[in-house]
């Protein structure tokens, strides 16, 4: 079972403010990116459809602290966890870390749901994690993600 992942990427200039540091908001899009991974990885749907219902992962919360800037080629590490499973609902914890010193640039989180929904008429509703998600799913060990 999985309780963890990892991505190395290259800061893009697309990513950078005018100050020359990546924006605030593409960390959130970071995150995404790497859970999206993690899925693929696991060979698991993301997002998926039957017969005019929707499924995936809306959020419930999400979060970020920064520590230090990223900048213009940089290489960062993002190291994802899982934290919790719910019946309904996954919560993720990311570290990223520079690639050459492995300094600590932001700690994130992601709280997202599985849930169905239609489009007409609109309809969103939480439900259970399927079985095929969750039992190849597992909560990493605390002292892996708290250690900062």
């Amino acid at each position: 079972m999985a309780c963890e992942f990892k991505q190395r990427r290259c800061v893009e200039f697309a990513d950078i403010d005018q100050a020359g540091v990546v924006h605030f908001t593409h960390f959130f899009r970071y995150m995404e990116a790497v859970e999206a991974l993690f899925f693929r990885h696991l060979t698991l749907p993301f997002i998926s459809e039957t017969g005019g219902t929707h499924y995936g992962w809306p959020r419930l919360a999400a979060h970020c602290d920064y520590r230090a800037p990223l900048c213009f080629q940089d290489t960062v590490d993002i190291h994802l966890f899982v934290t919790a499973i719910t019946r309904s609902t996954l919560t993720f914890y990311f570290h990223f870390r520079k690639k050459d010193a492995g300094s600590l640039v932001a700690i994130g989180e992601l709280k997202t749901v599985y849930a169905r929904w239609q489009t007409k008429p609109y309809s969103l509703e939480a439900v259970a994690i399927p079985e095929e998600i969750s039992s190849q799913l597992s909560v990493a060990p605390t002292e892996r993600w708290k250690r900062v």
